[in-house]
């Protein structure tokens, strides 16, 4: 008999599997099994998957005792469409199978279960890979030799949105209209940048580490984000492009509570930031003369200061995704 994340199930009724497929917008699948009646709340478990929290206990020899990390307990994947990435996404229908007797309750038992299982294609740049993929190796790193969610390789989805906008800049900025003339009203200049949004899954409670994910709000990635997959990675990369250092903004996380295949609480976290191309602390400044000490500016993006600082502090992203 198959069995899957120790759960045993087979598999013989008319009408299973049944599939759809739609490679640019989503993809179903359906699957009848039968596990024993009395496995059928931990199949719901093994075929959905889980995420935990851990603590490294030597699992894990290139990091010290004590490390905390995520641990995925990856959702079953049809077997026949191993490159389309089908995932057990719900159990839509358990039906009991050859009456057995009166439990708990006067609650009928039954010999088997018949499980509906539906499974999804993963969507916009999601992948699910297992814990031993995603061990970092970033050296000095608190999140050095435990998987590492920080990659962005495993559990996101990813969107983003070009936007355009307009900085106003003063009268006397030195803009003139093709004639010659000098462009007197309150003159503006095009500036273009993106909105990125991660939607980080299935995050354990004890795994969302709020406090680090305040610590990034309104600061730039000190260093280019997401990192470079780590060997363990192989070939495999994010389909977030990494953002070089100071090119992004963090903005307010969003953390929505849902349920697990254990039954137990995690939250799906949405991240919302801004990339700017030349820089987060970099504005358009109108051309200028030269003035004393201060030589002449030709017009262009420059770094904006406050007290001699950039105006927006940076940080290591990636301590968002480190277990508090």
């Amino acid at each position: 008999m198959p069995v899957f994340a120790g759960q045993e199930w087979h598999e013989h009724r008319q009408g299973s599997p049944e599939e759809a497929f739609n490679p640019r917008a989503e993809s179903r699948a359906t699957r009848a099994v039968w596990v024993p009646w009395t496995d059928r709340v931990n199949a719901c478990k093994a075929f959905l998957g889980w995420s935990e929290v851990k603590v490294n206990a030597g699992e894990y020899p290139l990091a010290p005792a004590g490390r905390k990390y995520i641990a995925r307990h990856t959702p079953w994947p049809h077997p026949d469409w191993p490159a389309q990435t089908f995932y057990a996404a719900e159990i839509g229908k358990i039906a009991g199978f050859t009456p057995d007797a009166l439990g708990a309750g006067d609650v009928g038992t039954f010999q088997e279960a018949d499980c509906t299982v539906n499974f999804a294609m993963l969507a916009k740049g999601n992948q699910i890979f297992e814990d031993a993929t995603v061990v970092s190796d970033i050296a000095g790193h608190p999140s050095l030799g435990v998987p590492f969610d920080g990659y962005a390789l495993r559990y996101m989805e990813f969107e983003s949105r070009a936007v355009g906008k307009y900085q106003t800049i003063p009268a006397a900025s030195g803009l003139k209209w093709s004639d010659g003339r000098a462009a007197t009203m309150g003159a503006f200049v095009n500036l273009f940048e993106a909105e990125v949004t991660v939607l980080w899954r299935q995050v354990p409670r004890t795994g969302y580490n709020f406090a680090a994910m305040l610590g990034c709000v309104g600061k730039t990635n000190s260093r280019d984000w997401p990192s470079t997959a780590p060997a363990a990675a192989g070939t495999a990369r994010s389909y977030l492009l990494p953002f070089a250092a100071g090119n992004l903004l963090w903005g307010v996380p969003q953390a929505n509570p849902v349920r697990q295949g254990d039954g137990s609480w995690c939250y799906d976290v949405t991240l919302r930031l801004k990339w700017f191309p030349n820089g987060a602390n970099k504005f358009y400044r109108p051309p200028a003369a030269a003035s004393g000490t201060a030589p002449a500016w030709p017009g262009g993006y420059d770094t904006l200061l406050a007290n001699g600082v950039p105006l927006f502090a940076s940080t290591d992203y990636d301590l968002a995704f480190i277990p508090p």
